[in-house]
This record gives C-alpha cells, structure tokens and sequence, in this order.
C-alpha cells in the first residue's frame, strides 16, 4: 500500500494543530486572560473540523 504526501500533510497538520494548542492553552496565565484559552480551544475546533470534514 502506497500513500501520498496529501495523506501525510493532513495528519502532520493535524498533529501540529494540537500541539501547539496544548501548548498555548498550558502556557497561559491565570487570570481574566484565561479566557482567551477558551476561545483558542474553539478555534481550534473549528480547524479540526474544517480539515476532517473536507471535500
């Protein structure tokens, strides 16, 4: 079985998406500004979203 880089760039996409979010969201201070981690986390969301669910 052979796969294509396309395969690979959206697991690697995937993959860099959520770790950059796990690192922004831990990285974040307490506070009024921890608020903002929610709304990271949704964007995020929609991201995965727009890339699984692609054409």
């Amino acid at each position: 079985m052979q796969f294509g880089y396309r395969l690979f760039f959206f697991i690697a996409l995937f993959f860099t998406m959520m770790h950059v979010a796990a690192l922004v969201v831990a990285t974040l201070p307490a506070g009024p500004i921890a608020y903002f981690g929610l709304f990271y986390l949704g964007m995020i969301f929609l991201s995965i979203a727009a890339l699984v669910t692609r054409d």
